[in-house]
């Protein structure tokens, strides 16, 4: 039964990091996207994203920055994953 009470607490400790998480990336006044890599599929987008380009979050799931005209030219986007490598 300790056991359980420590997966228990590991499990709620989790949660409540998660949510934190969640309030900050949601509150933060920048454009924040989580994506997918190499792909760039977006999984999440911020309230500021959606807010200043106009977009809902379930519009960007799925969807590519180039997609959704984010890069000016597709040039950037390579630049940038060519940084993260």
């Amino acid at each position: 039964t300790r056991d359980v009470a420590q997966r228990r607490l590991a499990e709620m400790e989790a949660k409540e990091g998660r949510e934190r998480l969640a309030t900050v990336f949601q509150a933060s006044p920048s454009l924040m996207g989580v994506a997918s890599y190499p792909g760039g599929w977006f999984l999440e987008v911020n309230r500021c994203f959606t807010e200043t380009l106009g977009y809902t979050a379930a519009e960007m799931r799925g969807r590519t920055g180039t997609e959704a005209g984010i890069w000016a030219r597709e040039e950037q986007r390579e630049a940038i994953l060519a940084d993260l490598q």
